[in-house]
């Protein structure tokens, strides 16, 4: 939870990230309280940031409205045996081409998953280790 705190993090999170760096951790997963305009600040305390969203939920919408089509570097769409994932991706993949990157900047994939199957887990942490 955040405690209050807008950015999408709690103020604790940077001090235990650099707890867990110190102490030699070389993976540190951090999950944010959810998309919304004022809770981008992971993008600058993360060298990877994946945007998780849902078929038929508005996640695509609500992520551009946010502004996090700008920070993600790594686009999951979970669910994706249910209806409408074909049509999160292709709407994903639209936004995202609006989106204004540099030449020979890094291209965000979108990965099609479904988590209790374990289907597209790979390719996620491929996708991951490839920005890092």
């Amino acid at each position: 939870a955040s405690r209050g705190h807008l950015g999408g993090l709690s103020w604790a999170t940077p001090h235990a990230i650099r707890v867990l760096d110190v102490a030699g951790c070389d993976v540190i997963l951090v999950e944010t309280v959810g998309v919304g305009q004022s809770e981008v600040e992971i993008a600058g305390l993360a060298d990877t940031t994946l945007v998780l969203v849902a078929p038929g939920m508005g996640d695509g919408i609500q992520a551009a409205k946010a502004g996090i089509l700008e920070v993600g570097d790594v686009f999951c769409i979970n669910k994706a045996d249910r209806d409408g994932a074909t049509t999160t991706r292709r709407e994903l993949r639209t936004m995202l081409s609006m989106t204004h990157r540099s030449d020979g900047a890094w291209t965000p994939p979108i990965v099609m998953t479904v988590a209790t199957s374990g289907d597209g887990i790979d390719t996620v942490v491929q996708a991951i280790d490839d920005h890092g």
